[in-house]
């Protein structure tokens, strides 16, 4: 035969609540809090961040066709359209935001083209 389990006494107080158990009962609620809050943070970051990217591809974009629109007028057959490619060059490579190979490549190109423009000193005119 099975052993009787021992009776085991429960006692209830029925005074007020501990500070630590009010405390503990308000904590699922914090917890949920703080990650709605970090979920928030997060949300609010990425879109600034795909935001940012966006812009920062859309600049790209305009300096490439500025670069281009340069190009082409610096390789075209007029002097004068020739010239004015050349200056743009000039200042895409005065730039503080132009990388450094894009400024070698700039600069290459700018002496390339100034050795077909009679009268323009390829030194004088990087």
């Amino acid at each position: 035969m099975a052993p009787a389990p021992v009776p085991v006494e429960v006692f209830l107080h029925s005074g007020p609540a501990q500070w630590w158990q009010v405390a503990s009962a308000w904590t699922p609620l914090f917890v949920l809090f703080g990650a709605v809050l970090a979920a928030v943070i997060a949300w609010r970051t990425l879109k600034q961040q795909t935001r940012a990217d966006a812009l920062a591809l859309e600049q790209k974009q305009l300096a490439d066709g500025r670069t281009q629109w340069a190009l082409d007028h610096a390789l075209d057959k007029d002097p004068s359209s020739r010239a004015l490619g050349l200056v743009a060059l000039g200042t895409l490579a005065g730039s503080e935001l132009a990388p450094v190979e894009e400024l070698e490549m700039l600069e290459s190109m700018s002496k390339i083209v100034a050795q077909g423009i009679p009268g323009l000193d390829p030194e004088k005119n990087p």
